[in-house]
């Protein structure tokens, strides 16, 4: 097994803890964000469209030229059945 120094344990665990809560704003709301200590950052991430889940997409088919496809693709396939 492995073991590490007592000082590197603890140097990970402090820049973890470090990360954790320089990342607390983000998951409060943005009047708890601002009532914050001032030593720690009071800005949130701007989250994109896809993550705020505010993107549609609107897909459209042409039903016309799938059943010509279908149709070429059936015809093609019975030709070479019956030869």
């Amino acid at each position: 097994m492995r073991s590490f120094p007592t000082w590197k344990i603890v140097l990970v665990a402090v820049v973890c803890l470090g990360g954790i809560v320089m990342t607390l704003p983000n998951f409060l709301s943005r009047q708890s964000a601002e009532s914050l200590p001032t030593w720690l950052p009071h800005l949130q991430v701007n989250l994109g469209l896809d993550l705020q889940g505010g993107s549609h997409l609107l897909l459209e088919v042409d039903v016309k030229a799938v059943i010509r496809e279908r149709l070429e693709a059936l015809i093609d396939a019975s030709r070479s059945a019956l030869r």
